[in-house]
């Protein structure tokens, strides 16, 4: 019986020793696991951190389309002031007199270049010039070209005006705008020149 029961003993110590390591290791899986746990919790809040970091470098540097523009005229050294009334933007560049509608939340700018020519309302030879001036100046140049009649000071008057994208991700967007107002004088050289051709033939035709 001493013999069975000191078997026993062994037998039970054996296995409390067993649970007795189990449980240890256990324990420290479980602590392993937390740890592990832990430090991912820690890099997925640093990765969040970053993440917003960026989105709000990014916000600051994406602009809305008139904050855009208007930061584009003063690094091209041009004065502006905005019209009170409508809102509009005018300004000057390479002498030329400009007004510009934009707004934040839409992608595009009009830009108007107006009364850079004024003649006589009555003058029916210069009138017919004009338009057929005008219609082929907008055959050839993407710049819409217009004219418009004041009766009352018995004048019309020629103007043109461009709509196009304008955003952050456009390349050197300052060269871009430049390149843009730089059309409207190409256009309106090429108006007068025509114009001149036109009177010239007509004159020649009449000797």
């Amino acid at each position: 019986m001493e013999a069975i029961g000191f078997l026993f003993a062994v037998i039970v110590c054996g296995l409390i020793v067993s649970l007795s390591n189990w449980w240890g290791k256990r324990k420290e899986e479980k602590e392993k696991r937390k740890h592990i746990s832990i430090n991912q919790d820690v890099a997925a809040r640093q990765i969040m951190s970053e993440a917003l970091e960026r989105s709000k470098e990014d916000m600051e540097e994406t602009k809305g389309t008139r904050d855009l523009f208007l930061d584009t005229l003063t690094k091209m050294g041009c004065q502006y002031e905005i019209d009170e009334e409508d809102n509009q933007i005018r300004f000057m560049w390479q002498g030329g007199h400009f007004t510009a509608d934009a707004q934040n939340d839409c992608a595009f700018v009009v830009v108007w270049y107006l009364y850079w020519d004024e003649y006589e309302l009555y003058d029916i030879d210069s009138l017919s010039r004009v338009k057929r001036v005008i219609n082929d100046a907008n055959i050839n140049y993407n710049i819409n070209v217009i004219y418009s009649v004041n009766e009352a000071g018995s004048t019309f008057h020629v103007h043109s005006k461009k709509h196009f994208l304008f955003i952050n991700q456009i390349p050197d967007v300052e060269g871009y705008l430049q390149s843009i107002l730089g059309q409207f004088f190409q256009v309106r050289r090429f108006v007068d020149s025509e114009l001149v051709k036109l009177k010239s033939e007509e004159e020649n035709v009449s000797q």
